[in-house]
């Protein structure tokens, strides 16, 4: 194929491989699809709170026991496992928890109007008590 410009009285040809271009347009529309990752919230965000002899989330499989789910409701009460905690009782939970389990996680669900505050206690709690894995689950109603 070939495309005729006329630029200032004079005309120049231009040669276009139709077949490149299209294999160009299907390349890029290929990698936009596999390399660009959808924003998809619903994924677990994986935290790693332990980096000495990080098994770079290799531990995920080999759960002893099932994972312990603490949430924080916009009114900044935390449940763990269902059963409404104070901030002390959690913190026992936790360290029970991680003296339970050689690898021990915890799954959070932190309701969007929840202070800053009682979700970074929970992460403190998490830390000072051994917690290896912290799993932020997105809030949903």
């Amino acid at each position: 194929m070939s495309l005729d410009m006329r630029v200032d009285g004079q005309t120049s040809k231009w040669n276009i491989n139709l077949e490149s271009a299209m294999t160009i347009l299907f390349s890029l529309t290929v990698a936009s699809i596999i390399f660009i990752a959808p924003n998809n919230h619903a994924e677990p965000i994986l935290v790693g709170l332990y980096f000495p002899g990080c098994t770079m989330g290799g531990g995920l499989n080999m759960r002893e026991y099932p994972p312990n789910f603490v949430t924080v409701d916009f009114d900044d009460t935390m449940r763990w496992n269902g059963e409404l905690v104070n901030p002390k009782q959690l913190n026992e939970k936790m360290k029970f928890s991680s003296a339970l389990s050689s690898y021990p996680d915890i799954n959070i669900t932190t309701n969007p109007l929840a202070s800053y505050q009682a979700f970074a206690s929970v992460l403190t709690s998490a830390s000072e008590n051994g917690i290896d894995s912290i799993i932020l689950v997105q809030y949903s109603n």
